[in-house]
């Protein structure tokens, strides 16, 4: 599994090391959970799975998790300074009874690894200003409650995607719950 600075709970660990054990595919958590904004518990954690197999993979996860079939979804991912079009699967995990926040697995062939992880990486350094953006909006909405989660997400989209160096984007489609 690979590594992450920041805490994660013991249920998050225990799941994570779970799903890499079972998969015997290692997993990249990329995201929130590697930067200074990650919200111990509240957070979701963002992880890749690269595989051989797109589809067994995506089954046997969902299977093992006892994901619902309305949180897994085919998506389509295409970067904006690539050629490329990337198709995936994207499920979400949450525990129940759990205080702790869900994770978001994304299922790609092996072949996108390479794109994918650069994407992915391209945002987890940002600049320090839209680091206390992003500190300050994650209290206000899941410490303090006074923002709506509509107005949570556009203005975190919104820092991500124009207050980068790099200003490197990508066009995400869900299409199709499984």
């Amino acid at each position: 599994m690979n590594f992450t600075n920041n805490r994660l709970s013991n249920k998050s660990n225990n799941i994570l090391h779970g799903v890499e054990q079972y998969l015997d595919k290692p997993i990249f958590m990329y995201g929130s959970v590697q930067r200074y904004d990650y919200v111990l518990n509240r957070s979701d954690i963002d992880v890749d799975i690269f595989t051989d197999n797109e589809m067994q993979t995506s089954v046997r996860l969902q299977h093992y998790l006892n994901i619902p079939k309305n949180r897994v979804s085919r998506i389509i991912l295409k970067i904006d300074d690539s050629d490329t079009v990337i198709t995936g699967t994207k499920m979400t995990y949450v525990a129940q009874n759990s205080e702790s926040g869900s994770i978001e697995f994304m299922i790609f062939d092996c072949k996108y690894k390479t794109e994918v992880l650069n994407f992915h990486l391209s945002k987890c350094v940002i600049p320090m200003f839209a680091t206390v953006i992003l500190v300050i909006l994650k209290f206000a909405y899941y410490r303090m409650r006074i923002i709506p989660i509509d107005y949570f997400k556009n203005i975190k989209n919104y820092v991500m995607n124009n207050c980068m160096h790099h200003n490197k984007t990508a066009t995400f489609i869900k299409y199709k719950n499984r």
